[in-house]
């Protein structure tokens, strides 16, 4: 089978090269700006569930959900995961600054000290409502101090997503 993706506009394309080209194009004429592309994994796209009815996946094909396209559900291109699923156990990074990691699941809780030129990676352990519990993780060469780093930081707020998914170096 060969591997790449389809342009909006249904051709298929093998290389990021091809989509860097193309995608000004297709982004203006079709608005496509999916919440995530991540080329490095063999074109990972992720996309936000509208619906789901039979074998139909209706889902945004742009961060400011004004576009919405139908997908087959029952395909091996793509799966379809809740938000728990998906988030326990992945990988994050987050703005620290405007999202800092506090003692407990809570806006005037504590905020955990960070060094400032801290390049770290987290693991998400816990779901609580729009909060989520991570630890520091040792990642693509990246490790950890020496003293643990634990703490909640804010996954989203109303339906903003506030942390960045890492799927590899």
């Amino acid at each position: 089978m060969e591997h790449g993706f389809m342009m909006p506009n249904g051709r298929f394309t093998t290389t990021l090269s091809d989509y860097e080209r193309l995608k000004g194009e297709y982004l203006k004429r079709y608005n496509f700006s999916p919440r995530l592309f991540y080329p490095q994994t063999g074109f990972l796209f992720q996309f936000e569930l509208k619906t789901l009815k039979g074998n139909k996946a209706e889902v945004f094909i742009n961060t400011d959900k004004t576009v919405t396209k139908y997908m087959k559900a029952d395909t091996s291109l793509f799966n379809i995961q809740s938000w728990r699923h998906h988030i326990l156990g992945a990988i994050i990074d987050f703005n620290h600054r405007k999202n800092p990691i506090r003692e407990h699941p809570s806006d005037a809780a504590e905020v955990v000290d960070l060094e400032e030129n801290d390049d770290l990676a987290f693991s998400v352990i816990r779901i609580k409502d729009e909060w989520i519990q991570i630890e520091c993780t040792s990642f693509c060469g990246v490790s950890c101090p020496d003293k643990a780093i634990r703490g909640w930081v804010k996954w989203k707020s109303k339906s903003n997503v506030l942390i960045r998914f890492i799927y590899s170096c």
